[in-house]
């Protein structure tokens, strides 16, 4: 019977516990979650075919990951084919760094939360080192007024209060002095140390996730928090994949990918373009790092450097970054843009997707640059109301919405 014992846990604890256990649990529905397990693949049991609706499974060969829908076997058995398979390499590197842009705000945040429970907790040792001093500002009264008041022919009387006031004028010079320590060795701020650890935060997120060791179960519970479920097709006549991302606070984002992807070998004429593009908003060292990620290679087939980068730029006559040209061109980042207009960088990629805010993206799946007027226009404006008063739902205008089925009404 409920309440008959005294619980060691909140109800809602309980019921979160509860919660997790029947979707960790592995069963046999169509889309029933497993619990996270050390397999590199990223999307596993998130995918769901468009076609005949069951999930798709993960198959690995010499460390390489597909994903298969045999669903079509069973409505099929005269056939006896599946719907499709794709590798997925690519794909996941995708998914990876849209769940990072999704969380840089959060780490963005968190640092600066972190930093003002710095100021919060000095605030707070203060105020008890100030208690403590008015307290023994009273008690020293207090003996005072005591001893003061109590009649000189009570030499033994007065004696012990001397001895209790002399106790509490010590006391009260020791607090003090403590509250002199305090604000001495105490700053109102972070250092400037501890400032440059905080605004790292958002950099050391992308270290962690690509961090060899960082384990693929947190990544997948990670990826399990941000998505519900990825809806996934086969497109003719390009036989790309189209991957329709569901994610937890109710946007949809489309994702394609050309099921045979050839790696590019960066001529100087595409590598100038992408590097042009890129250095508005970001130093050598990340552009090399947006490179290697997009497994582009330098003439002699090595990965990018920040050295590579300069020299490149230094070739082709490429300006670096400049904070001042920066602000000056008006260019941001998405996640600056998500700032800006105060939504997330999942609705930024809404928006870009659709056309109402012109953007610039060298190759799919690298940063965008913005242009910080395009989001002054009225455009822009209605959109971004429109998703705050929908509860942060896809725009209904988007022509090129896709339903999980062909049929709205299933």
């Amino acid at each position: 019977m409920e309440g008959h014992h005294e619980p060691y846990i909140s109800k809602e604890t309980w019921e979160n516990n509860v919660a997790k256990i029947a979707a960790n649990a592995h069963m046999s529905q169509a889309m029933s979650k497993q619990s996270p397990q050390n397999g590199n693949g990223l999307m596993v049991d998130l995918l769901r075919c468009r076609r005949c609706g069951h999930k798709l499974h993960a198959a690995y060969n010499k460390g390489r990951i597909s994903y298969v829908c045999r669903g079509g076997e069973t409505q099929r058995n005269a056939r006896g084919k599946s719907c499709f398979c794709f590798r997925a390499t690519r794909v996941e590197e995708r998914l990876s760094e849209m769940i990072l842009e999704a969380i840089s705000p959060a780490a963005i945040t968190a640092a600066k939360r972190a930093a003002e429970q710095l100021v919060d907790n000095r605030e707070q040792e203060r105020q008890l080192i100030l208690d403590r001093l008015e307290a023994h500002r009273e008690l020293e009264a207090r003996a005072a007024r005591e001893y003061k008041k109590t009649d000189a022919t009570y030499t033994t009387v007065r004696q012990k209060l001397a001895r209790e006031w002399e106790d509490a004028l010590l006391a009260l010079q020791r607090q003090q002095d403590e509250l002199g320590r305090f604000e001495s060795q105490r700053h109102q701020s972070p250092t400037t140390e501890q400032q440059c650890e905080l605004d790292a935060l958002q950099q050391d997120v992308r270290t962690i996730w690509h961090h060899p060791k960082a384990s693929m179960v947190l990544k997948k519970q990670i990826v399990r928090t941000l998505v519900e479920e990825i809806i996934v097709d086969l497109e003719k006549p390009q036989n790309d994949i189209l991957l329709t991302i569901h994610w937890a606070g109710g946007h949809h984002t489309e994702l394609r990918e050309p099921t045979h992807w050839k790696k590019q070998r960066g001529g100087d004429k595409d590598l100038k373009r992408i590097v042009g593009t890129l250095r508005k908003v970001l130093h050598d060292d990340a552009i090399a790092t947006v490179l290697n990620r997009s497994k582009l290679r330098t003439n002699d087939n090595s990965t990018w450097t920040s050295l590579a980068v300069e020299g490149f730029r230094k070739q082709h006559g490429i300006r670096a970054f400049s904070a001042h040209a920066k602000t000056k061109n008006g260019w941001i980042t998405q996640s600056e843009a998500a700032t800006s207009l105060d939504i997330s960088p999942m609705s930024i990629t809404r928006l870009v997707q659709i056309g109402v805010i012109p953007a610039e993206q060298p190759h799919s799946g690298m940063p965008t640059v913005i242009k910080q007027s395009e989001l002054n226009h009225n455009r822009v404006q209605r959109a971004v109301k429109q998703l705050k008063e929908s509860n942060n739902h896809p725009l209904s205008q988007d022509p090129n919405q896709l339903y999980l089925f062909e049929n709205k009404g299933l």
